[in-house]
């Protein structure tokens, strides 16, 4: 059992000003969705990805620590990045489901696209807000939006392959290597004068 103090259960019990929500109807959010998100932040304002390794370039990372003497990305508020997906098509012999795939790429929880709006589903990725989509999408079709969808082969292909570590899904303007084979990892940060953050690990490893 857990106890409470008196100051946490009179605040639980206090009204919230949740102000504006407005914007949750229907119309405003397809709107805030796709053109009104502050700082260009909108679907409409997104920079469609080709191919995996295009994503990366428009990420500005080769790698999950960056060269030797260079600095994590302090631009603010970067384009968003449009990513297609084409669920419908069959994995070759010997490939993951597509699901799978893309959520081992992007780190995400397993299964099948959830909480999307039309298809396409808002995430922060990094330090940029990268919008995945299902080609089929209404939302996209309605905008006349059409990205070359990636299947399940280009993200096999990129998972694969060993000279480049898959990427990591780190906070804004961080920035993260390997320990050496055996290393602690929090010795390995703490003599490299940084923090080791457990909740990362699942992440960066």
């Amino acid at each position: 059992a857990r106890q409470l103090s008196a100051s946490t259960a009179i605040s639980a019990a206090a009204a919230a000003n949740l102000g504006d929500v407005g914007r949750l109807r229907a119309d405003r959010y397809r709107e805030l969705f796709v053109s009104e998100w502050p700082h260009r932040q909108g679907l409409m304002h997104s920079i469609p990805a080709r191919t995996l390794e295009g994503m990366e370039e428009l990420l500005d990372y080769g790698a999950v620590a960056p060269s030797a003497g260079g600095q994590p990305g302090k631009e603010p508020h970067r384009r968003p990045i449009l990513l297609s997906v084409a669920p419908g098509r069959p994995p070759s012999r010997g490939e993951g489901g597509l699901w799978d795939l893309v959520n081992a790429y992007l780190g995400l929880p397993g299964g099948e696209l959830r909480e999307a709006y039309q298809g396409v589903a808002r995430l922060r990725w990094r330090d940029c807000t990268v919008f995945l989509a299902t080609d089929a999408s209404p939302l996209l079709q309605a905008l006349n939006l059409r990205p070359r969808p990636l299947e399940a082969s280009d993200f096999s292909k990129r998972l694969s392959d060993s000279r480049r570590p898959a990427p990591a899904a780190l906070p804004p303007r961080s920035s993260a290597e390997p320990a050496t084979l055996g290393a602690s990892c929090a010795r390995y940060c703490q003599a490299a004068g940084r923090v080791c953050v457990d909740g990362d690990l699942a992440a960066v490893g």
